[in-house]
């Protein structure tokens, strides 16, 4: 009995290969269409959603300390020229000097918030240039 079993279950050799084939074309499209990925490329993936998450997170702060600054419209001034060549070695030295990109407890920023925020920044100034100011009552 238990030889009729396993002959039962023997694959002939045409499909077996057919099965390996498909099995490939399925494999090689998964990774193609990105549905299956290697670990280090997951990996990296999820250190950029990282990264991309902190300065999400970091931005607004970002902004709103630029804004309670007395001195942002002359600064922005200034950091206009860096927009032109778009350092941001410098704009980021620039902002954390500032203490605009700098968040609490932390000692120095990313150059990515603080390239978020100078945009974020220019954002709100134009803003705010465009709505009319209300009259003193």
């Amino acid at each position: 009995m238990n030889k009729n079993w396993f002959e039962r279950l023997r694959v002939p050799s045409k499909w077996l290969g057919l099965g390996l084939i498909l099995a490939a074309i399925l494999v090689g499209a998964g990774f193609s269409k990105g549905f299956l990925v290697l670990g280090s490329t997951a990996k990296e993936m999820a250190k950029q959603k990282a990264q991309d998450a902190v300065v999400a997170a970091e931005t607004p702060i970002c902004v709103a300390q630029a804004m309670k600054d007395p001195q942002v419209k002359t600064r922005m001034g200034a950091l206009d020229k860096f927009n032109a060549d778009y350092d941001y070695d410098k704009l980021g030295t620039t902002l954390d000097k500032y203490g605009w990109s700098t968040m609490p407890g932390s000692k120095k920023a990313s150059d990515a918030v603080a390239d978020d925020c100078y945009g974020k920044v220019q954002e709100a100034m134009k803003k705010e240039a465009k709505q009319p100011k209300q009259a003193m009552k």
